[in-house]
């Protein structure tokens, strides 16, 4: 964790340094205490790389930091337009992410909220957490931008709780796997299981919100 409450590197997308790539190796568990911290960038044309080594994340409470459009997004991770991030072989345990922001336009999600470039989440388990948002709200992804490809392999959550904001006259999507698909979601040997949706829905008039248990909504090109 790094002086200003990033948990492994740049807070604040919009004021990053020059892109790097990075690799990171977990050679052990990381338990954060419960402490408030913001997740890990994917900057634009740029790599990350988690190899989470079968160790796991626990006990953090993830705050909103900004996607490159300024719109508040809180998960362990973000991808930006034209990156590429790639996370496998870990656990997630007890994390808590609220989107403490703007709650009018909040993606939450607890490993990706926000996704612009091309993903890969392969062998993660996501166990007892709790997903605050308001616009699109999911376990794995909240958001999955129109040019963006998502990649999901082996991937189980059990015990999550999702809740959304009651922002009058807001869309929004909630999944219990992802919430919201514009850009292209494949998938292979994924479960959500023991999981509960909270949610605040827009008047019949309105017909904003999107909810399922698994995706909450395709729009635009969006496809699995």
């Amino acid at each position: 964790r790094y002086s200003d409450g990033t948990l492994f590197s740049y807070a604040n997308p919009a004021t990053k340094a020059d892109p790097v790539p990075v690799v990171i190796n977990l050679t052990s568990n990381l338990d954060f205490g419960g402490n408030e911290l913001t997740g890990l960038v994917a900057a634009s044309n740029n790599s990350l790389t988690v190899k989470g080594n079968g160790y796991t994340i626990m006990n953090a409470k993830m705050v909103s930091g900004d996607n490159d459009n300024g719109t508040p997004c809180a998960s362990l991770f973000v991808s930006l337009s034209s990156s590429t991030l790639t996370v496998s072989d870990l656990n997630v345990k007890n994390v808590n992410v609220v989107v403490d922001q703007d709650p009018a336009h909040g993606y939450a999600a607890v490993l990706v909220a926000y996704a612009e470039g091309e993903v890969t989440l392969n062998n993660i388990k996501v166990s007892n957490s709790t997903v605050y948002g308001t616009h699109s709200i999911g376990t794995a992804v909240g958001f999955i931008a129109g040019y963006s490809s998502v990649e999901i392999k082996n991937f189980a959550a059990d015990g999550i709780k999702l809740s959304n904001a009651d922002v009058e006259d807001e869309s929004g999507s909630m999944g219990g796997f992802v919430g919201r698909v514009a850009g292209t979601l494949k998938a292979d040997n994924v479960k959500v299981s023991n999981s509960t949706i909270e949610a605040y829905v827009a008047t019949a008039s309105e017909q904003k919100r999107s909810i399922a248990k698994f995706i909450g909504n395709f729009v635009g090109g969006g496809n699995v």
